[in-house]
C-alpha cells in the first residue's frame, strides 16, 4: 500500500498537473497551429529525460524524478505559451456554461476513455508500488521517463497531423492519396 512518508513525493507528482493544466495547446489548437503543442510536448520529455539521466545515479537520486517532471512541464508550458502572449491571444476568460455544457457532456466519454488509458498505460507501475518500496517504484518510473519520452514523440507527431489530415479530407484525390 502507499505509505503516508511518501505523501509529499506525490504531491510534487500532483504539481506536475498544474502547468499541464495551464498550457495553452488548446488554443494553437484552435488557430491550426498543432506545431506548437507538439513542440511543446518535446521540450516537456526531453527537459525531464535530461535531468534524469544526467542526475539520477542510483537509488538515493530517485527523489529527483518527479522535480525533473515538474521541472519540464513548466518549461513546456512556458514555450507553448510565449506565442499565445507575444500575439497577445489570452482576453478574460468568462464561461458561459450554457454554450459550455453540451461540450463537456460530449467529453465525458473521451475523458474517462483518456483516463482509462493512462492506468493501463502506469499499470505496471502502479502495480509496483504497491508491491514494492516506494524508491524501487521511483527507480523504475525514472528508468520507464525515457519509454514516456518516445511514446510522447509518437503522440505529438499524431497531433500535429490531425490538422493536415482533416483538412485534407475535402482536397483533391490525388492528395489524400499520400495519407
Amino acid at each position: 500500500s502507499l505509505l503516508p512518508d511518501d505523501a509529499w513525493l506525490r504531491g510534487v507528482y500532483g504539481l506536475a498537473l498544474l502547468p499541464f493544466a495551464l498550457n495553452p495547446r488548446w488554443l494553437h489548437l484552435m488557430h491550426h497551429r498543432a506545431a506548437w503543442p507538439a513542440r511543446s510536448r518535446v521540450v516537456t520529455e526531453l527537459t525531464a529525460a535530461l535531468i534524469i539521466v544526467s542526475l539520477v545515479r542510483n537509488r538515493g537520486d530517485v527523489l529527483i524524478v518527479p522535480f525533473a517532471l515538474l521541472a519540464g512541464e513548466v518549461l513546456g508550458t512556458a514555450w507553448s505559451l510565449w506565442p499565445v502572449l507575444a500575439r497577445r491571444e489570452l482576453g478574460p476568460i468568462r464561461l458561459h456554461w450554457n454554450a459550455v455544457r453540451p461540450i463537456v457532456e460530449r467529453a465525458v466519454p473521451v475523458v474517462l476513455y483518456a483516463l482509462l488509458g493512462l492506468v493501463v498505460f502506469n499499470i505496471d507501475l502502479i502495480i509496483l508500488r504497491l508491491t514494492r518500496s516506494a524508491q524501487e517504484a521511483g527507480f523504475y518510473a525514472a528508468a520507464y521517463a525515457l519509454v514516456g519520452l518516445l511514446v510522447n514523440l509518437g503522440f505529438a507527431y499524431f497531433a500535429s497531423l490531425v490538422p493536415v489530415l482533416s483538412r485534407l479530407r475535402e482536397s483533391a484525390p490525388e492528395l489524400r492519396a499520400n495519407y
